[in-house]
């Protein structure tokens, strides 16, 4: 699989305590959106560059493949890391629909592709009682649309991302002072 890429911001302990100062859940929901939004730019491109067949295809186990089943399950993510404190945000697929998306991106070399074998029982690899022979498959050739993607879109993402966690972390901000005035006139 690719590696992910890392951005970490140090310095800015104004930032982290103004998230202390709104609590844990409040922090997180601040981040979070704030990743989303910045996240948006990169899924966009992706999508612009993902290929997308002509017609549907087999796949796997014979299940038909219709086109753009790739470019439909591109989503973020964000996730919570409670061990070390952390917000990430994953753009990418997790689909079984498009379980194909590495082999798009990365290629896959060549390799045997036995249609219909099926394993014998009492042995252990089957290896013998092949119902149909194997043929070779060609490979594919790679065709990236993540990492192109995120190499067009990281500056303007990071930029996104600075000035959307102003904007939430301040209206998170008034929405506290709103509550501890109402609370204070109860």
């Amino acid at each position: 699989m690719a590696k992910a890429t890392n951005y970490e911001v140090q310095g800015l302990r104004e930032l982290e305590q103004a998230l202390k100062d709104l609590g844990d859940q409040v922090g997180v929901k601040v981040l979070r959106s704030a990743l989303r939004d910045a996240g948006k730019p990169t899924l966009e491109r992706a999508k612009a560059l993902v290929p997308v067949s002509d017609s549907a295809h087999k796949g796997y186990k014979g299940k038909v493949q219709q086109p753009g089943e790739l470019k439909k399950a591109l989503k973020i993510r964000t996730r919570l890391s409670r061990r070390n404190h952390s917000v990430f945000a994953f753009i990418g697929v997790r689909s079984k629909e498009a379980y194909y998306a590495q082999f798009v991106e990365f290629g896959t070399a060549p390799h045997y592709v036995t249609r219909g074998a099926k394993r014998s029982r009492g042995t252990k690899s089957g290896a013998k009682h092949r119902s149909k022979p194997r043929r070779m498959h060609p490979g594919a050739k790679p065709h990236p649309f993540l990492r192109p993607a995120w190499d067009q879109t990281k500056h303007s993402a990071l930029n996104i991302f600075k000035s959307r966690i102003q904007h939430r972390l301040q209206l998170a901000q008034k929405r506290a002072a709103q509550r501890a005035a109402k609370a204070k006139l109860s």
